[in-house]
């Protein structure tokens, strides 16, 4: 299994990079993905990091599930003009979730497959007040929800529960469990 972990400037931190750790600890294969022109970028509390490749390097259909942080490019993205960048997010979530392949996003990242219709009628949480600008049935009080082959989070708080329900849904609630009691999680 491999996954497509989208990135670029202004990502929250542990959004993307812890819940990248928790997959690779879990056995997991995934890769970091650059929207942005360069593969050196900068998450919202200032870590530079380098993500593995750029998006135009790599063939996203390949992949066998999508995870979507959240972090203030999401509002950056919303406003682009023309939204260049939000038609690749949506047209590569659109494909994931008509070939039935798992759509995780977290945070502020369930308002970017709203955009593109996902979300329409699917039980989702995000982080609070980002509800107002998603159509799905809201669950505010929940850290992480799950509606079929879709995955949402609340915020970074949520994000080794969100991990967990990844693996649960890709590798078995064995394989869920182990990740967990190997962080010493109780």
């Amino acid at each position: 299994m491999k996954g497509l972990l989208l990135v670029t400037n202004n990502v929250e931190d542990g959004e993307a990079l812890l819940t990248r750790d928790l997959l690779l600890r879990a056995g997991l294969k995934i890769d970091l993905v650059s929207l942005s022109r360069s593969k050196k970028l900068k998450t919202s509390h200032g870590l530079t990091f380098e993500a593995d490749y750029k998006l135009e390097e790599i063939d996203a259909y390949s992949y066998d599930f999508l995870v979507i942080p959240g972090g203030g490019y999401v509002f950056d993205l919303m406003a682009e003009e023309p939204p260049k960048t939000m038609l690749k997010i949506g047209t590569i979530a659109i494909n994931f979730y008509n070939s039935d392949k798992l759509i995780a996003a977290i945070c502020a990242g369930p308002m970017l497959l709203n955009e593109v219709g996902i979300l329409k009628n699917k039980k989702y949480t995000c982080f609070p007040g980002c509800e107002t600008n998603i159509d799905g049935i809201h669950y505010g009080d929940k850290s992480v929800v799950v509606d079929d082959n879709i995955i949402t989070g609340r915020s970074v708080a949520a994000v080794v529960d969100f991990s967990y329900e990844i693996v649960k849904h890709l590798k078995g609630e064995k394989a869920a469990k182990d990740l967990l009691k190997n962080i010493v999680f109780e």
